[in-house]
């Protein structure tokens, strides 16, 4: 079987699954559900599959190997996540419950609409379209060492992303109006 195979038979089945559990056919009504916290997909060796709700991607395990032989299978073990540990690999969106948290992720005035990535090293990308932030953060949390805490321990790239939004006015209440990116011609 072709990966192009395996993705139609997937597509196929989640449809199929869907239209039977929540007895409709309607198209608004499917891709609810897909993206709903009750539907599951047993479609990878009895691992179950689930859609993200923010942008529809299936979280499925990814095999690791060379042309010959797997190696691993990610998501690697140690690698939490708040919904299922398959959200490793992709985009991720703030914590729920952000605006009382003690440790708010990825910071406190973040919007619900945010999505982004943290990678091993610390590096991380956040887009916030409510607020047209874009805000990337470079890092090797891994020197001198790969337990290195010191990153999460400190809470460096929330503090400095949270600094941003009430540089931008965020905190007070301030809704800053997105800025056009395109030049206006003279005439």
């Amino acid at each position: 079987m072709e990966s192009l195979d395996y993705d139609a038979w997937v597509a196929v089945r989640a449809i199929g699954e869907a239209a039977t559990r929540s007895k409709t056919a309607a198209p608004r009504d499917l891709i609810a559900y897909l993206k709903s916290p009750g539907f599951e997909l047993a479609a990878f060796k009895g691992r179950k599959l689930t859609f993200r709700d923010w942008d529809g991607q299936l979280r499925q395990p990814i095999l690791i190997g060379t042309a010959k032989l797997p190696v691993s299978v990610s998501p690697q073990p140690g690698f939490l996540h708040q919904v299922t540990e398959l959200d490793t690999l992709g985009f991720d969106k703030p914590e729920k419950d952000n605006a009382t948290r003690k440790e708010p992720y990825p910071c406190l005035s973040a919007s619900p609409e945010t999505f982004g990535h943290t990678g091993f090293t610390g590096t991380c990308v956040w887009v916030d379209p409510k607020y047209d932030l874009i805000f990337i953060f470079l890092s090797n949390r891994v020197n001198p060492v790969e337990g290195n805490p010191k990153l999460s321990n400190l809470s460096i790239r929330g503090r400095i992303q949270e600094t941003v939004y009430q540089a931008m006015g965020v905190d007070e209440g301030k809704v800053p109006e997105k800025t056009s990116r395109k030049k206006k011609r003279k005439k």
